[in-house]
């Protein structure tokens, strides 16, 4: 497991929820978990199109283009209320 003293150090906050099994139950910043919600299942989705997670492209321009398509597409598919 990584130590989170550099994380913390540069400014980094814990928002995912404690656990009962936690000695040190932390307070939580619901407004900040909702938001690390939705990003992580923006990336979730984004995992869903092959390309991405097996990263077929060599060339890192080629695959930020492909992470930059994939998330215009699942952003349009939002806007117009069509499920991806």
């Amino acid at each position: 497991m990584r130590d989170p003293k550099p994380l913390e150090a540069a400014g980094a906050e814990i928002v995912i929820p404690s656990n009962g099994s936690r000695r040190h139950a932390y307070p939580l910043d619901r407004t900040a978990d909702r938001r690390r919600d939705v990003i992580e299942r923006m990336f979730c989705r984004m995992k869903d199109w092959r390309r991405i997670p097996a990263r077929y492209d060599r060339l890192a321009g080629n695959y930020l283009s492909a992470v930059a398509n994939r998330r215009d597409h699942l952003f349009l598919a939002h806007l117009i209320g069509s499920a991806t």
